[in-house]
């Protein structure tokens, strides 16, 4: 009787697992934060963000965030890209928008993600 006291937690930890968004399941030193000019996805870097606690977060919401799929929608291009940095290599780039966009700030491979968390 006890082997089954432990299968509604195992499924429960298998749904939550697999709501992850696997592509924010990384390790970053640093953010670095680029100005986008005209939608080309380059422009002046404006501030690197090195605080571990503030990366962390920021990541640990992002595999948390329900998306929206933008493939199909005339939208602006993020106003800001995020490229997170680990042993001084590119390992994710993410689109910023200041303002959010039904409740998302940050595009990634066409899905909208719905976290509202500031870049500072």
């Amino acid at each position: 009787m006890r082997r089954f006291a432990m299968l509604p937690l195992m499924l429960c930890l298998i749904l939550l697992s697999a709501c992850q968004n696997e592509a924010f399941d990384i390790e970053a030193t640093s953010i670095n934060v680029y100005e986008n000019q005209l939608g080309s996805g380059t422009g002046k870097l404006q501030f690197t963000i090195k605080d571990q606690d503030t990366i962390n977060d920021l990541l640990a919401d992002l595999r948390r965030a329900r998306t929206n799929d933008v493939s199909n929608v005339d939208m602006a291009s993020p106003d800001f890209y995020l490229d997170f940095i680990h042993d001084e290599e590119v390992v994710l780039t993410v689109g910023y928008y200041t303002e959010p966009m039904d409740g998302a700030r940050y595009l990634y491979k066409n899905k909208l993600y719905k976290v509202t968390t500031e870049i500072k």
